[in-house]
């Protein structure tokens, strides 16, 4: 029952992570959990991009600046 709803509850977060960061203009953080709190939305430098690379030997950032790049609004 526990797993159940920690992956409701983690979906909501999620959602609502997203909708919040999205209206400030962010389109890429890192959230931090522990046990069911949001401890941090790290906008500086979200350690996920690390822990991918890591795990798939893949350098993701270039493929992450090139969306970026794409979906910023022109200045």
């Amino acid at each position: 029952m526990r797993h159940e709803r920690q992956k409701t509850w983690d979906l909501d977060h999620q959602r609502l992570s997203s909708t919040l960061v999205r209206a400030d203009g962010l389109i890429f953080v890192g959230l931090d959990v522990i046990g069911d709190w949001l401890t941090e939305v790290n906008v500086t430098s979200p350690t996920g991009v690390q822990e991918i690379n890591a795990l798939d030997g893949t350098k993701i950032e270039a493929d992450m600046l090139d969306w970026i790049e794409a979906h910023a609004p022109a200045r």
